[in-house]
């Protein structure tokens, strides 16, 4: 990808995407070490690290999706009560789309019973 470039340094490695406005921690996994050597291998898809005392690492450097969930409400809901909104959000923190179907399931918390459901691009089955 243009612009990118990666720095091993005395905490790790680091990536930049825009030829080094701003740089971000990369490597999921890798110790918190000096990096003394890294070496890309763009045919596989590989960054190589090597660290002074705690081994030599591998980083697959494919864009994946990276997806979290969370639920929120605000205040206490009451039984009877219209108008309450439970919320859940998926969001995608990686670099990569998601392809295919994403499937989310969700167990209202004890005493809530769904009535209906709104959103935007996305389609949903309400269990027994």
């Amino acid at each position: 990808m243009p612009g990118t470039l990666y720095a091993g340094t005395d905490t790790g490695v680091y990536r930049t995407t825009n030829t080094g406005g701003s740089w971000s921690r990369f490597g999921l996994g890798l110790p918190n070490a000096q990096v003394f050597q890294i070496e890309l291998n763009s045919t596989l898809g590989l960054l190589g690290a090597a660290t002074h005392g705690r081994g030599a690492w591998e980083i697959l450097l494919t864009t994946a999706p990276h997806l979290t969930i969370t639920k929120s409400h605000v205040g206490n809901f009451a039984q009877g009560q219209i108008g309450a909104a439970y919320t859940v959000t998926v969001s995608n923190a990686g670099a990569g789309p998601t392809s295919g179907m994403v499937t989310v399931t969700d167990a209202l918390p004890s005493g809530l019973t769904l009535t209906g459901l709104s959103g935007t691009g996305w389609a949903c089955t309400v269990g027994t």
